[in-house]
């Protein structure tokens, strides 16, 4: 009470203007703490404003009453002073203070109040998920706006804008396209179709989705309405409704972004998450057009497969948004997954990270990992960055599958199968996850288990060919050839019209030929894949069979100069020129001409390699240093050789594939100790695809560890390696039969009946 007196009398002490500097300075330190509150605990927008408002109506009584009490502390007025003693009576500083911290108190009890009820779901203040109609983490269906202003492609890139600020929130899910295409086929019907309130409800309900999200946009005069209206599947009932207008066309965007806030203010997230997440136009692109091209390529990639088209059209939009990263992101994950334009990848790829601060904290993630991993070949900050992410998204399905590759690819097996189990076992459609999931249960040794996960994935995605390769794959991995080639050629035949099935079954059957020493067999098989190429114009698909032909002379027939001849006449038929620079089989034609003792014209298609391949490219290829170690070899560097094979074998996802090839610089070496062991090596350690090296490498590793056990004496290795290979080379072509004798004779004379 002292210190209020105190205060009072030096209030007194103090001129108008000096109480006016100082009720403004303390004003000011209300509304920061009123701004800075609001951004902290997520309190309304309107806290603020009304905290301005109570500041300016208490200057009112501040004023009066520094005017009214200027002549000090009250006593009896002088004459003709009545009317004056009557509001200094009342104007007192301590009425003064009363007054404000009053008025705060009631702003106070009102924001406590709003907060309580929107937490407890009371009222038209109370949130979806504080009612209980939705539960944090669920997900929703966003169908697609209903276009009442006769242009239907502003209805697609508003409904796209709108998923794209709906996916910036971390209460609820959006059903992604896959999902959604997958639940439309389900129900027969055609996903490229607009998804309707009418049908999102019917997916909804199959799918137990708890909500679905509609909208309209109506042209009015000028200008647009905008309106969102939650919707429970079953009942039709509308829960919540909502809307915005914009003056014209430029204004969408905005007024899409305050109605997408607001339905996520509604359904229940924190107004701070909200506060904090970007505007839309910085999410997405201040162009109107570039958003409605961006929308269509989605639905082209998305519903129609239609991946040239899906390009074209994204390219169409950056020519409108030159800074348009989330158009540049969809363009590099497009061509990942096709595998192919690498160049044209990694520059769309970079693009999207240089305005990685236009991209949703999602989209940010994704197109900051691809960007160090596809781009810059460091799979470690990569992992780095799906990892932060997945802290706090756990549910992020694709990423955790993109994460699942990444440890693969660094031979972390067992963290490679914890994420792709977390996958299958969620049943999500990323089909290519459940392969994954046998691949690294593959590369573990666990064969049965693989085969296991593949009937899975055949009850799931029953029309699916890659099953059936997959079958094949792991067969072959673990001996049973017969059964491989049977699945593969099942497959040939139920898909007899499919021209690219037909092309790839061709060169399994070519390389099984080639394991088992049936070098007529497959030539007839390679040769039929040459045709199915060419027929489809993929000359570096034709290149590269003619070429496994000519590997074919030089490795079991010691035919260099045949391998010549046929790579050449190939090359006149489909000269490299013709082929794009990435496509370009440099390597594997550099590789072969070492071998077959042209090095000097290996050694320039190597330099030419280097100069006209992307650095980005050519780099993070480890398969150059496989053509670096035949062409040192070839020139007896042995341990230049060994140096570069031991570089391949570090950078390669594969843990067997350059072993035969460093076994034989070891050999050359006379290391014959080390060239053993990683014989052996090659031949114990499982790999889910070893065909396509043991097509090459098997008969002769099986052969050459006969020889090297056989120098050192140790009869039983002897006999079960020259034993393999004679069973592996068995029914191969007479031409090679002389080796399989030759492997039987060294058996029969040490077997202990002879």
């Amino acid at each position: 009470m002292s210190r209020l007196k105190r205060l009072i009398g030096e209030i007194h002490r103090r001129s108008l203007w000096q109480i006016l500097a100082a009720y403004l300075a303390g004003s000011w330190i209300v509304l920061q703490a009123a701004d800075t509150a609001t951004a902290v605990f997520g309190l309304p927008d309107w806290v603020p404003q009304l905290s301005a408002v109570v500041c300016v109506v208490g200057l009112l009584p501040v004023l009066a009453t520094a005017v009214v009490q200027r002549h000090g502390p009250f006593r009896a007025p002088p004459a003709g002073e009545v009317s004056a003693h009557a509001w200094r009576r009342w104007l007192t500083w301590r009425y003064a203070f009363a007054a404000v911290l009053l008025a705060f108190g009631v702003l106070g009890a009102g924001v406590a109040g709003y907060m309580a009820m929107r937490t407890l779901g009371i009222g038209p203040v109370g949130t979806l998920v504080a009612a209980g109609v939705l539960d944090e983490g669920d997900q929703v269906i966003l169908a697609d706006f209903a276009d009442h202003t006769g242009d239907s492609t502003l209805a697609v890139a508003v409904t796209e804008a709108f998923r794209v600020d709906l996916s910036q929130s971390p209460t609820v899910g959006l059903m992604q396209p896959g999902d959604l295409r997958d639940a439309l086929e389900l129900v027969e019907r055609d996903p490229s179709r607009p998804l309707t309130v009418e049908l999102a409800r019917e997916v909804a309900v199959r799918e137990g989705v708890k909500a679905v999200i509609a909208g309209e946009i109506n042209a009015v005069g000028s200008g647009y309405v905008l309106s969102t209206r939650v919707v429970l599947p079953e009942s039709g009932d509308v829960i919540e409704a909502l809307r915005e207008t914009a003056e014209g066309s430029t204004e969408i965007i905005e007024a899409i972004d305050r109605l997408s806030k607001r339905l996520r203010e509604r359904i229940g997230e924190s107004l701070r998450t909200i506060r904090s997440s970007k505007p839309l136009p910085r999410v997405t692109t201040h162009s109107l057009d570039a958003l409605r091209l961006y929308a269509q390529a989605g639905r082209a990639y998305d519903y129609q497969g239609d991946v040239d088209k899906a390009l074209s059209l994204l390219e169409q939009a950056i020519a409108l948004d030159t800074a348009f990263a989330a158009a540049y992101g969809a363009i590099g994950a497009y061509l990942t997954n096709l595998g192919g334009q690498p160049t044209r990848r990694d520059a769309a790829l970079t693009k999207a990270f240089e305005h990685r601060d236009r991209l949703t904290e999602r989209e940010r993630c994704t197109d900051e990992a691809m960007y160090y991993w596809q781009v810059l070949g460091d799979r470690g900050r990569a992992i780095d960055v799906y990892e932060t992410w997945l802290e706090k998204r756990p549910d992020d399905l694709p990423v955790v599958n993109n994460l699942g590759v990444l440890h693969a690819q660094l031979r972390n097996w067992e963290d490679a199968e914890v994420m792709f189990r977390q996958l299958v076992d969620a049943e999500s459609d990323e089909f290519v996850a459940h392969f994954n999931l046998a691949a690294v249960q593959g590369a573990l040794g666990r064969y049965d288990e693989a085969l296991e996960t593949l009937d899975l994935t055949a009850s799931r995605f029953p029309d699916n060919p890659i099953v059936e390769y997959w079958r094949a794959h792991l067969a072959a991995s673990s001996g049973n050839y017969s059964d491989a080639s049977a699945t593969i050629s099942a497959l040939r035949e139920a898909k007899r019209g499919d021209p690219s099935i037909r092309a790839e079954t061709s060169r399994w059957l070519a390389h099984l030929a080639f394991l088992q020493g049936k070098l007529t067999e497959a030539e007839r098989h390679h040769r039929d894949r040459m045709d199915a190429n060419e027929a489809r114009g993929l000359r570096a698909g034709y290149l590269i069979s003619v070429l496994e032909l000519a590997f074919q002379d030089v490795l079991f027939r010691n035919a260099s100069e045949t391998a010549l001849r046929r790579a050449e006449a190939a090359l006149q038929r489909q000269p490299l020129d013709w082929i794009p620079p990435a496509d370009r089989p440099y390597l594997t034609l550099a590789d072969l001409l070492a071998r077959a003792g042209r090095i000097d014209r290996a050694r320039q298609l190597m330099a030419e390699y280097e100069e006209t391949t992307d650095p980005n490219v050519r780099d993070r290829n480890p398969s150059r240093f496989a053509v670096a170690g035949t062409i040192a070899l070839a020139e007896g560097r042995v341990q230049e050789a060994i140096a570069h094979y031991r570089r391949l074998d570090e950078e390669n996802e594969c843990p067997m594939c350059v072993l035969p090839s460093l076994a034989e610089a070891y050999d050359a070496a006379g290391a014959t100790d080390s060239a053993r062991a990683i014989y052996k090596r090659y031949v114990d350690t499982p790999w889910p695809v070893r065909i396509w090296t043991d097509s090459w490498q098997l008969a002769s590793a099986y052969e050459r560890l006969g020889a090297l056990y056989e120098q050192r004496g140790d009869r039983q290795m002897v006999i079960y390696y020259y034993g393999k290979f004679a069973e592996l080379w068995q029914d191969a072509d007479p031409e090679l039969q002389p080796r399989v004798e030759a492997a039987r004779r060294a058996i029969e004379a040490l077997s202990p009946d002879t």
